[in-house]
């Protein structure tokens, strides 16, 4: 049930996809939506390796994603600092 209210808050979620983004970085996508509001930003890379996982979701962090998901490992993503 929290989880759910927390949703409740969310105006914006932002998926992330390298190959749809002409170009563009997890990390630029990230920088965006933060700009535009994003509430969430998940990162979505079915076909990158655990470390470039790990590498995406710490350029993510520094672009100032504070929340951020993955359709990723759990443990790559608390090893990268999400939450």
């Amino acid at each position: 049930m929290e989880f759910l209210l927390m949703i409740k808050n969310w105006h914006l979620y932002v998926i992330t996809d390298e190959q749809l983004s002409k170009g563009r970085s997890h990390a630029e996508i990230a920088r965006s939506a933060i700009e535009g509001g994003a509430d969430v930003i998940q990162l979505r890379d079915k076909s990158a390796s655990s470390r470039k996982l790990y590498e995406d979701a710490l350029a993510m962090i520094e672009s100032g994603a504070t929340r951020l998901g993955a359709s990723a490992s759990a443990k790559i993503m608390a090893e990268a600092g999400a939450g």
